[in-house]
């Protein structure tokens, strides 16, 4: 085996290097968690070929691995893959050169080829080593310096995951704060609230202003990623300002031809169905369509609860040589009868016990429609392999009509409540529009990557709300009937919000790129208007903040990433309550500030997160004087480890550990406790999944959760009790007719333990997930 500079390579020389060995293309490569270097000699010695390189184009880069894989050929062309390099055997010589770049004013790209979105799943393919991360595009999770986790459309499949809720809660960060058979859905991440306002905080494709505002339906999305800590450089402010971290929700594409159709079920009469079509069309496929639909009807495990919903999505795009476009298409519609509603709970009241999982004080003329309507368009051009701009514009529609309970306030431990009615519309519409680029050049020995986004997000939120003030006496043990309740709907007030913003990063690497330094900012302006019922402006404020990033990334060996971040969120003040002295005052916004470091370590299969953080924010609060003004703050101490892979070929796993420390650093109020609401202190995930040695196909899941005791709201000296749940699952894989046959059944809650999920940032409490059975048949043909 020989190795020689390339930039001394002649074909005289490639003469002297000949092997008088012959090409074997029957040769079978496996490599596996490799270095490129190590990779190209093993395939040289398995080939009897000599290689010829420049030992600094392959300096620090890792191989792709590959499984019986036949050729030479074939194999170097996936070892090389995102590598920038290429192969060619001449002569029994295998000679490694960088691909050429195209020039500027060539303006094409040549064959563009259809690659599946997060492609690079981890040994456990529940798990993507990929994330979209807005201004930073489409990243490998060990080369950016924050925690970030992305679940692929196999765990998606694999939990039976119908909502948002049902899926990532698989990581001990981020917990619901919402209620099983409610109308909408909302989080905490590392101890933060999100998703409790009718603004939406999730990202599309990178996107805040896209996705659907209450309930997610994974059905329609390829994967979902979690990003811990403030967002604020990689998306801009969510509509309502959450700094936890941030859920950016995969469109699907049409990445190959596919038919699929899943019929399922779930107690006590639910069935549903669901269908997934994609196509590529075209001499050199360059048209791609994929259409989505899902359809549940039935009865619920919860009393009284019955739903109808229905989703679905359109996502077309197009390939040239010098650009890509896209446009994504979604529609999601729920009826509930009787949904379940949180209770609520004032200091100084003794919990009671938790009921039943399966009890609702809902009645059975209580109702939530939703109907939301939502597209995104999006347009790339690529001046070169190098340089790329592109614009954006999308939005949304979301229409809902309610009637339901406010909250029931628990009176005492016997579970006696008085509650109240309230009647709502809400016409909630959004419209987002920005341009991003990036570009790619060399200063010296360094590599930069450039990042650049100009962001408008406009939010318009018009509500009808009229609230009873009659009080109605139940229990949550045994809830009472209560007859129908009639409310008219007061003329319409309205919100406007208006987020705009510019963001820059800048990458820096040497040219082992084993160190990766990003500085970067995003200069954000928010402004937000209120009107009352006549249509009179009664608050307004236009203010703006820079919010910088500083980042990390230090990789000793190629498989281990250490890594560090200084970063800032930004929150939209919110408007002075009724009854402070000055109600209806818009605050201004304020920050949030975090430090964290933490490493990724991949190692024979096995993935290893562990990501140390310190959190400082501010929230509003009325203080002794009635004024409403942002004069608490909070800090957020913690350290977070989680796992995932493959012990051997039929055993999976995956496991989270959260430990955190919040406190009320600071106060104009008197509170009962320096607590922070909805943040326990430790939150533990574990599941292991393995193969039944004597049934082909046939696989075994167990996954448990726990959920540390909790304050319910800021300041509070009620909390609720620790939990742990137990789920279980079968998954069957077959063949029927050359095609792939999966049925699944799956039990959450398995010992129908009672308990309390989490608590809103409002202080309301719900009930854990009862115990539920969900069986599935999915047929791909």
């Amino acid at each position: 085996m020989f190795k020689v500079k390339s930039k001394f390579i002649t074909p005289t020389l490639a003469m002297l290097l000949l092997s008088t060995n012959s090409l074997n293309a029957d040769n079978i490569y496996t490599i596996k968690d490799m270095s490129l270097k190590e990779a190209l000699e093993k395939i040289s010695k398995e080939s009897k070929l000599s290689y010829i390189v420049d030992e600094k184009l392959i300096e620090g880069k890792k191989a792709k691995n590959i499984r019986n894989i036949k050729g030479e050929k074939e194999a170097l062309k996936i070892v090389l893959n995102g590598t920038t390099l290429k192969a060619i055997i001449e002569n029994d010589t295998i000679i490694i050169k960088k691909e050429p770049t195209v020039k500027k004013e060539d303006n094409n790209l040549g064959k563009v080829d259809v690659v599946e979105s997060l492609h690079e799943k981890m040994a456990n393919k529940n798990f993507s080593s990929d994330a979209n991360l807005g201004l930073f595009g489409e990243s490998n999770i060990n080369d950016v310096p924050m925690s970030v986790v992305t679940f692929t459309k196999d765990s998606i499949k694999n939990k039976q995951a119908r909502q948002l809720s049902d899926l990532i809660t698989q990581d001990s960060s981020v917990r619901s704060s919402g209620a099983y058979g409610d109308n909408a859905e909302s989080f905490y991440l590392r101890g933060v609230p999100m998703g409790d306002w009718n603004q939406g905080e999730f990202a599309f494709d990178g996107i805040y202003g896209v996705a659907p505002n209450y309930k997610v339906p994974t059905d329609l999305f390829e994967a979902v990623s979690v990003v811990k800590g403030p967002s604020t450089i990689l998306f801009g402010m969510s509509p309502k300002g959450n700094t936890g971290g941030a859920i950016n929700l995969v469109p699907k594409r049409a990445y190959k031809d596919l038919n699929e159709i899943e019929l399922r079920y779930t107690n006590d009469s639910r069935p549903g169905v669901a269908t997934d079509i994609a196509r590529r069309f075209g001499k050199n496929k360059q048209f791609g369509a994929r259409v989505n639909l899902a359809y549940d009807n039935g009865d619920s495990v919860i009393d009284n609860l019955k739903s109808e919903s229905l989703s679905g999505s359109l996502s077309l795009d197009y390939i040239s040589d010098n650009f890509i476009t896209s446009l994504d298409y979604i529609s999601t519609h729920e009826n509930i009868d009787a949904p379940f509603r949180r209770l609520y709970i004032a200091d100084g009241v003794d919990l009671a016990s938790a009921p039943d999982n399966n009890f609702n004080l809902a009645q059975d003329w209580e109702y939530s429609k939703a109907d939301e309507n939502l597209a995104l368009y999006k347009f790339d051009y690529f001046f070169n392999e190098n340089t790329q701009v592109g614009f954006y514009v999308g939005g949304g529609q979301s229409n809902v009509d309610r009637l339901f309970q406010k909250g029931a306030v628990l009176q005492n431990s016997n579970g006696d409540v008085k509650t109240n009615f309230s009647k709502g519309k809400f016409d909630v519409s959004r419209l987002t529009y920005g341009v991003k680029a990036n570009t790619l050049f060399n200063t010296g020995n360094l590599n930069h990557r450039m990042n650049f986004d100009i962001s408008s997000y406009e939010g318009k939120v018009r509500s009808h709300i009229n609230t009873d003030s009659t009080k109605y006496d139940s229990n949550i043990y045994h809830p009472k009937k209560i007859s129908k309740v009639h409310l008219k709907l007061p003329d319409e007030k309205r919100t406007d919000t208006i987020l705009e913003s510019f963001a820059i990063s800048d990458t820096i690497s040497n040219e082992a790129e084993d160190i990766r330094f990003t500085l970067g900012g995003r200069y954000q302006n928010v402004e937000s208007i209120n009107y009352n019922t006549s249509g009179k402006k009664i608050s307004h404020y236009d203010e703006s903040r820079f919010s910088p990033f500083i980042g990390l990334v230090y990789k000793p060996i190629e498989q281990l990433s250490l890594y560090a971040n200084y970063s800032q969120g930004l929150s939209a003040g919110q408007n002075a309550p009724t009854g402070s002295a000055n109600e209806g005052e818009a605050l201004k916004p304020y920050k949030t500030d975090q430090i964290e470091i933490g490493a990724k370590y991949n190692h024979n299969n096995i993935y290893y997160a562990l990501a140390l953080f310190d959190m400082k924010r501010k929230k509003a609060e009325t203080g002794s004087d009635n004024v409403y003004a942002t004069t608490m703050k909070l800090q957020h101490r913690g350290i977070e480890f989680s796992t995932y892979g493959k012990i051997t070929d039929g055993i999976r796993f995956s496991s989270a550990l959260t430990y955190m420390k919040t406190k009320i650093k600071q106060t104009e109020q008197s509170y009962s406790t320096d607590e922070v609401g909805g943040a326990p202190e430790l939150l533990a995930n574990a599941g292991i999944d393995f193969d039944i040695p004597f049934v082909k196909g046939l696989s075994f899941g167990n996954y448990l959760i726990y959920n540390d005791e909790q304050y319910i709201r800021d300041g509070s000296n009620v909390k609720l009790p620790s939990w742990t749940r137990w789920d279980m699952g079968l998954k069957y894989e077959t063949k029927y007719k050359g095609n792939d046959l999966i049925v699944m059944f799956d039990i959450n809650n398995v010992t129908n333990k009672a308990y309390y999920e989490g608590a809103s940032q409002w202080g309301h409490i719900s009930s854990g997930e009862p115990r539920v059975f969900s069986l599935s048949l999915n047929y791909k043909f």
